[in-house]
């Protein structure tokens, strides 16, 4: 007979049942119909919706037969403060309370790999999971990082790629700073930089 999967909720609502017990008196907690009555009345139906839970799964969540799933997913975005700045951060492990990540800060543009991160401290806390903007500012970020680069970073000679141009979409950037693409440093895409080009290195 095959093993029944344990129920996995989140961190959210393990910290709401925990909440929930702990207001109880200490002769009470000893009775899991106590338990039960407890959480019945204090967890709503759209929590339990939220977590693809119903009222038949209550039973365990009184005792405790439970697993709790971590946010904090590997190769998952977050959005947080660090300090005084605003980051994003993508997990790169999670494993016993600590996390290890890669952030990219803010308007420092600057990338850094922190490591053993409390996930119940005020940075992790705080953390929520990117908006689709963010994702794609982060992702963008690391390109130019990877290629040594601060974010949105363009350089006389570079190559370039601009879907707006139609059928001549790469190009080498003459000027960049009178560029009308500069305006729009978004929508441009670094596909080389001008230390990278294999042309630029010979005498001419």
């Amino acid at each position: 007979m095959p093993k029944l999967k344990k129920l996995e909720i989140s961190e959210e609502l393990d910290g709401r049942i925990k909440r929930l017990l702990d207001s109880m008196s200490d002769k009470s907690l000893k009775s899991n119909r106590k338990r039960l009555a407890k959480l019945a009345a204090g967890l709503s139906d759209s929590k339990l919706d939220k977590e693809g839970l119903l009222y038949w799964d209550l039973p365990k969540l009184a005792v405790g037969d439970y697993t709790v799933k971590s946010k904090f997913e590997p190769g998952s975005l977050f959005y947080s403060t660090d300090g005084h700045t605003d980051c994003i951060f993508e997990v790169i492990s999670a494993q016993s309370g600590l996390l290890d990540i890669m952030q990219y800060r803010i308007g420092v543009y600057g990338f850094r790999r922190k490591y053993g991160i409390s996930t119940t401290s005020p940075f992790a806390n705080g953390a929520r999971p990117v908006t689709e903007a963010e994702r794609k500012k982060y992702l963008r970020a690391e390109h130019f990082f990877k290629q040594g680069r601060r974010f949105n970073e363009f350089r006389r000679g570079d190559i370039v790629f601009d879907s707006s141009r139609g059928t001549y979409p790469y190009f080498e950037l003459i000027d960049p700073s009178s560029s009308p693409h500069s305006v729009k440093p978004g929508e441009l895409k670094l596909v080389c930089t001008v230390e990278n080009r294999g042309d630029k290195r010979w005498p001419t």
